[in-house]
């Protein structure tokens, strides 16, 4: 990662950081070609105009200096005087030594410069010999040395041009290469800078998008109820805060939510023994109807028979006063109430149990399938007035659940009714709801005390067809940590 540790600790810094590096990546090489550009172009210029300088001195030198000195010797003075033509040189000669680009160029113009003090030796010497009245072939001769040694200035101020062309040319091919070279630079910069965009780009999704992300998950998990859902610690400063809060926002939830499921708990106890002690007299009232009836048809042994299953019936009801009891108690109980059933309905109605030998020493809530049996009864068969059948299935499901059916061949129910029970099933509430208003008492009573129990962990389904029958399951965890204890 490119960002120091003081930078990713801080989203501000790290865009303040981030901000200086693309400017200083983008605007310090434009400066920086622009500055060379100029500095070249500058010395590119000095170049060209001491060419032009040394190539004026060239063309024009030798040529005024000889005509001055030609009609000084004639006998024609001008008006500007061979030294003071010699002189303009001179100064000439001297800024261009002073401009020169190379030493090696100095030099050359210092050369040129000599040959020039040495014209001006020999103008002197043709002045003096004027005013000593020599003959004429004397000035002459010294004008035929000073036509030989400006050829010779001529020909140094040639080479000096020469020189300064090839090092224009020089300095020309140099910028040419160090432009390309600067621009495959820029090139590198700007992929260091893509390289930088996508890196910074990295440390946001990190920074950034990774703690809000967390956040979220957090949230999720809090509203589908993980209470100890947390955010670990963010490295960075403008988010750890807002982490921090949200964790003691769960802390404090979770708190709330303990303490509320403390009260549900102990509001859903004190309902399941008000549910409890309402299936005992429901069943005696009926059990006693059935006795009765029995007895004022004079069958007193069956009247017998019929108490001495409802004592039976009482004593594995009662459990010594614990909640849980094992399936084969259950069946115990159930069987006692079918017996109970059948002594009164007689050949009218029979029943099947059929439970997984797996399952029988297995806990669950003693009374949950007698009322769904005298459920079926009350509400299915009885409603049908043929033979009636119940049958009870128990086992464990793929899940590792419980399930219990109870199935009947009774009246049924049609889609509409069917619907409008599991409706009612499904708005149930927990704590204080009347449910003797309700059509199905026993069904009710189950679904009310699995759900206090064992909340989404348990389930009641209903399958009915009109003149068919009904099958109700009820699904339930396994309680096998609580055995020991029942």
């Amino acid at each position: 990662m490119l960002f120091k540790q003081e930078y990713a600790s801080s989203i501000r810094k790290a865009l303040h950081f981030s901000h200086k590096l693309m400017i200083a990546l983008t605007v310090l090489p434009v400066v920086f070609i622009s500055l060379f550009y100029l500095f070249s172009m500058r010395q590119y210029q000095s170049i060209i105009k001491n060419v032009n300088d040394a190539n004026e001195i060239m063309s024009t030198a030798p040529t005024e200096i000889n005509s001055a000195l030609w009609y000084q010797v004639a006998g024609k003075p001008q008006e500007e005087t061979p030294l003071s033509v010699i002189f303009s040189y001179e100064q000439q000669l001297d800024k261009l030594k002073e401009t020169a680009s190379t030493n090696e160029h100095r030099q050359t113009a210092i050369v040129a410069a000599r040959i020039l003090e040495t014209v001006e030796h020999y103008a002197w010497e043709i002045d003096s010999n004027i005013n000593n009245n020599l003959p004429i072939e004397e000035n002459e001769k010294v004008l035929d040395e000073i036509y030989e040694v400006n050829d010779l200035l001529k020909e140094t101020l040639g080479e000096y041009v020469t020189s300064e062309i090839n090092r224009a040319n020089q300095k020309s091919s140099r910028m040419s290469s160090v432009i390309i070279l600067l621009v495959f630079l820029e090139l590198i910069l700007v992929c260091g800078l893509l390289f930088f965009i996508r890196q910074f780009q990295h440390f946001l999704d990190h920074a950034i998008q990774e703690p809000i992300q967390n956040f979220s998950q957090m949230t999720s998990q809090i509203s589908q109820g993980n209470w100890q859902a947390r955010v670990n610690h963010v490295h960075v400063k403008e988010l750890d805060s807002l982490g921090e809060d949200l964790n003691k926002m769960a802390n404090q939830i979770e708190i709330l939510f303990d303490e509320n499921t403390q009260k549900q708990k102990s509001l859903a106890l004190s309902e399941i023994k008000v549910l409890q002690a309402q299936i005992t007299p429901h069943f005696i009232y009926n059990t006693l109807d059935a006795i009765l009836s029995l007895a004022q048809l004079g069958d007193n042994q069956r009247v017998q028979e019929a108490t001495y299953a409802l004592s039976n019936f009482f004593k594995i009801t009662l459990n010594k006063g614990n909640e849980w009891t094992t399936v084969t108690q259950e069946l115990k109980h159930v069987t006692s109430y079918l017996d109970i059933l059948k002594i009164r309905y007689g050949p009218i109605l029979s029943y099947e149990i059929t439970i997984d030998p797996a399952i029988e020493s297995e806990l669950i809530l003693k009374m949950i399938l007698q009322p769904l049996v005298e459920n079926a009864l009350y509400h299915g068969i009885k409603q049908n007035r043929t033979r009636g059948l119940i049958e009870i299935l128990g086992g464990r499901t793929d899940n590792d659940q419980l399930f219990f059916t109870v199935t009947d061949n009774g009246i049924g129910m049609n889609e509409e009714k069917l619907e409008e029970v599991k409706k009612n099933l499904a708005q149930l509430p927990l704590v204080n709801s009347s449910i003797d208003e309700l059509k199905g008492y026993g069904l009710y009573n189950v679904y009310r005390r699995i759900k206090l129990y064992f909340a989404e962990d348990a389930n009641l389904i209903i399958e009915s067809q009109y003149k068919v029958g009904t099958s109700v399951t009820i699904l339930l965890p396994e309680k096998r940590e609580e055995k020991n204890g029942a």
